[in-house]
């Protein structure tokens, strides 16, 4: 299962416009905002991209970062206006689906995440669910912090025997709230209230202290989530990107 990413910024957008098909553009008529737009294009594309090309892929790696020359050198028009991206719903907000309309097979097994400038993908085969999810670290108003993830800190801190400057607060919210998001996009429940989803690490990860033991840009968690009385357990692989921003593909058996 490989996590495809891309920075938006590269992408040509009047290019990744021709890669849609008619269905998809009428859609894209429904959006105002220009960034929205690029986001909602390149997304569509890159998944598009990801399930002609990393499908069935073994790579040892989870991430993979491709560039805009990339796909187009790759990929023609006509390939990939034979694949659309749909939603489960009538919304713009509902989980994608890939349609293959070559076979007219309809693939759910897909998560997209974007946050300003980067896109991440991923679309597998397998007997796992998977969700992906990016967020720049930011700061936290305590009644958010209260409300969403008081029971999780207060967990971490007993748990571990950790004191208020072991941890770089800001990191760990914004990793708790990134396993909440990807666990949603799992579709293993119908949860969408981040706020019913409770985190309960298995360890404390390297990127959320406040001297790491290393500088890295990956690391593997084990991860209990519980939601209205179930309880699953996951895999998150944790990336963090360039300019202060966590990306995670939870994988969940």
């Amino acid at each position: 299962m490989v996590a495809i990413l891309l920075n938006c910024e590269s992408v040509v957008y009047n290019e990744a416009i021709s890669f849609l098909n008619p269905s998809e553009l009428t859609v894209l008529t429904r959006l105002t905002h220009v960034q929205r737009r690029v986001e909602w294009v390149t997304s569509r594309v890159l998944l598009k991209f990801a399930y002609l090309n990393y499908l069935q892929s073994q790579s040892q790696f989870s991430w993979y970062w491709v560039c805009w020359e990339e796909i187009t050198n790759i990929m023609s028009v006509d390939e990939l206006q034979k694949i659309e991206i749909i939603k489960s719903d009538s919304t713009l907000t509902g989980p994608p689906i890939v349609v293959d309309l070559r076979t007219g097979h309809k693939y759910h097994e897909v998560s997209i995440s974007h946050k300003w400038p980067f896109i991440a993908v991923v679309s597998y085969i397998d007997t796992s669910h998977a969700g992906i999810d990016i967020e720049r670290i930011g700061t936290f108003s305590s009644e958010f912090r209260e409300f969403y993830f008081q029971v999780e800190v207060d967990n971490l801190y007993q748990q571990f025997h950790l004191e208020k400057n072991d941890i770089n607060e800001h990191r760990l919210l914004t990793l708790l709230w990134i396993l909440k998001e990807s666990f949603i996009k799992t579709n293993v429940c119908i949860a969408h209230d981040v706020h019913e989803v409770r985190i309960v690490l298995r360890m404390v990860p390297d990127i959320i202290r406040s001297k790491p033991a290393l500088n890295i840009q990956t690391e593997m968690l084990e991860v209990e989530i519980h939601w209205r009385g179930a309880r699953f357990c996951g895999v998150a692989d944790l990336y963090m990107l360039s300019d202060g921003y966590i990306a995670s593909l939870l994988t969940i058996k």
